[in-house]
């Protein structure tokens, strides 16, 4: 009987895999003038999305309304703090203040950890901030990220104003003090404000308790005077998805896109899928920008269909920025996923965005999207091997294998045609003080010191739910070895 490689059995699905590219710091553009003025943030370089706002807060000399999911930094609410002061007021934040809807938009940024240690340091700080002087208001949907400064200068980007954002997890940005999309933004915000945001927090309570401000809210849609800022729910000329789907029909030889995470887009294939098939049929080449996460069983299914399209797909550990560029000319950075749940389709939450044709912060978008691509820690392997998966998953619960490249096993001849015939990936797991276990398909060989054995009939063991297991003493990974007949 031939010998078995369990390296070469495949997975059905797709997966993220290392890819040894070299790593760099991104240098951001130089000067601070006005204008369109790029900023970001990527891991070991200059924090310049945190500089900006940062920079503007502590500038202002009126008023300060900011948007943001979390504000999970202590530099960030010192800044709003010490401005409340000198301003005697005038500092206005929206964010998420229903503990539910914390809970599941912390547990959705993909970071691990305790969701509900979480949950209590960021009430805290909403708490710090009343108590400094800040009013601090609630929105059940909204998932948009800007700051306006004096109805005169704005930051719009696709960044939470938390630590993490600010240092490590790539992000795109940009500074902007057109008068027209500063007042987009001021309305917007104003709008949310007053009959958007269903909850407050009160300054004279000394405990976190969220007050509902009563009433019917409005939904998300408003009007504002035409200008570079884009949005989910706004008229026509002002649509987040329209901008969208104008810049990839603009494209005629290279489009790069960037998103945190893919959902449902085969359920809507309008949104996404269809515009870029057919920018794939006329030549263009399409290039997509994501976050890594295997454990996420959408995500890799929506990679999945994006790469049979035709569709190369870089991804990174730790990217989060959203972005459209097409042929370097044409292009917009957004709060929004790729998600047809919510932010692109009308009615399903609120984002931001700004286009940025013929901006000086476009080719800078451009250049950080190259870059960040160049510098991506994985890439998208549509049925890639169990090698393949044991050298490049990388994932936190994988051991590597270490009980021999070769394995011999006593088995009869009708399960080694069954062992050839099974489905991959091969995993193996071991339960202290038991021997090692290799799972394929419905077959399982358990390793002994004397050789190994075969038996059939055990439950199928699928890798995408097996990757989701609790962590715990057993120890699990992917068998590459390879099967010799005793």
């Amino acid at each position: 009987m031939p010998d078995l490689d369990l390296g070469a059995t495949r997975s059905d699905e797709g997966f993220f895999l290392l890819r040894g590219a070299g790593q760099r710091p991104f240098e951001p553009p130089a000067g601070n003038g006005s204008g369109w003025r790029f900023c970001g943030t990527f891991r070991d370089s200059p924090p310049s999305l945190r500089d900006a706002v940062l920079d503007l807060i502590r500038n202002a000399r009126r008023k300060v309304f900011v948007t943001s999911f979390i504000l999970g930094d202590d530099e960030l609410i010192d800044a709003l703090a010490e401005t409340a002061r000198r301003l005697t007021g005038g500092v206005y934040v929206i964010s998420e203040l229903s503990e539910d809807s914390l809970r599941r938009g912390l547990a959705q940024l993909a970071e691990r950890g305790d969701v509900g240690q979480k949950v209590e340091a960021e009430k805290k700080r909403f708490v710090s901030l009343v108590h400094q002087g800040i009013a601090v208001r609630g929105h059940e949907n909204c998932h948009a990220k800007f700051v306006v400064v004096d109805d005169e200068v704005a930051w719009v980007g696709s960044a939470n104003l938390e630590t993490r954002a600010f240092t490590l997890v790539g992000e795109a940005g940009v500074v902007l003090d057109d008068p027209r999309s500063v007042a987009a933004l001021a309305r917007m915000f104003a709008h949310m404000w007053t009959v958007g945001c269903r909850y407050e927090l009160p300054s004279f309570d000394s405990g976190y308790r969220v007050r509902d401000r009563g009433g019917e809210r409005s939904p998300a849609a408003f009007t504002a005077p035409a200008s570079s800022v884009v949005w989910t729910d706004g008229p026509a000329a002002a649509g987040l998805h329209r901008n969208l789907l104008d810049v990839i029909a603009g494209a005629r030889r290279d489009l790069v896109l960037a998103s945190f995470s893919l959902n449902r887009l085969d359920e809507h294939p309008d949104l996404l899928l269809d515009p870029l098939a057919a920018a794939v049929a006329r030549g263009v080449r399409v290039r997509l920008f994501v976050r890594a996460m295997n454990d996420r069983d959408r995500h890799r299914r929506q990679a999945g269909l994006l790469h049979d399209l035709g569709v190369e797909l870089v991804a990174d550990d730790l990217n989060h920025a959203k972005a459209a560029v097409a042929d370097g000319e044409r292009g917009l950075l957004f709060s929004a996923n790729f998600d047809a749940e919510h932010g692109l389709r009308p009615g399903t939450g609120i984002e931001v965005g700004a286009r940025l044709d013929g901006t000086p912060a476009l080719p800078e978008l451009s250049r950080y999207l190259e870059h960040a691509m160049d510098c991506a820690t994985r890439r998208y392997i549509p049925t890639p091997t169990t090698r393949q998966l044991h050298d490049g998953l990388a994932a936190h619960w994988q051991t590597p294998w270490s009980h021999g490249e070769t394995l011999e096993v006593s088995c009869p001849p009708d399960l080694w045609r069954a062992l050839a015939a099974a489905p991959g990936p091969a995993l193996w797991f071991q339960q202290p003080g038991a021997p090692v276990e290799v799972a394929l398909g419905t077959l399982r060989l358990t390793v002994r010191p004397d050789g190994v054995s075969v038996s059939d009939g055990a439950a199928m063991l699928d890798l995408a739910q097996w990757m989701r297991l609790p962590a715990g003493k057993a120890k699990r990974g992917l068998c590459p070895a390879r099967l010799l007949a005793r």
